[in-house]
């Protein structure tokens, strides 16, 4: 939907900028692949944990509204089961106010293992699409490559 993709472009802009707040552990995110999109998943963030070589990858789910989060853990239950966060944007929000809701949803997985999502993200890697699901597929793909 249009207010779901205009949400997730000001996340991603908010997010991928540095500042000198940027915690030293954060790394970088990502929009999902077009098939993770259309199972429920919009953005992959990578941290770096002190102990671990390689940085971990936190799906994230973006949301415009509070009702939103509550009907997305409604419609995906695995996602709430491993404590997938999702981040609630809202319109009048500021760049550094997004920031700061990625870093506070991101901090509680400094201190998990590092292979807390890892069956969570081979599951639904797995899981095949539905019909409507390979519509959304096909639509998000082509949605991104007529948005660059």
């Amino acid at each position: 939907n249009t207010r779901g993709d205009v949400t997730e472009k000001r996340f991603l802009e908010a997010a991928k900028k540095r500042t000198k707040h940027t915690p030293r552990w954060f790394r970088t995110v990502k929009r999902a692949s077009p098939a993770f999109d259309a199972k429920g998943l919009d953005i992959q963030a990578s941290i770096k944990r002190s102990d671990d070589r390689k940085p971990m990858t936190v799906p994230l789910q973006i949301k415009s509204s509070v009702s939103g989060r509550r009907a997305y853990y409604q419609e995906h239950p695995e996602a709430k089961e491993a404590q997938v966060p999702v981040i609630v944007i809202t319109d009048t929000m500021t760049a550094d106010i997004i920031r700061e809701r990625l870093y506070q949803s991101l901090e509680p997985f400094l201190n998990v293992p590092r292979q807390h999502f890892k069956s969570y993200l081979e599951r639904l890697g797995r899981e095949r699409l539905s019909k409507r699901g390979q519509a959304i597929r096909k639509y998000i793909a082509k949605t991104r490559k007529t948005r660059i």
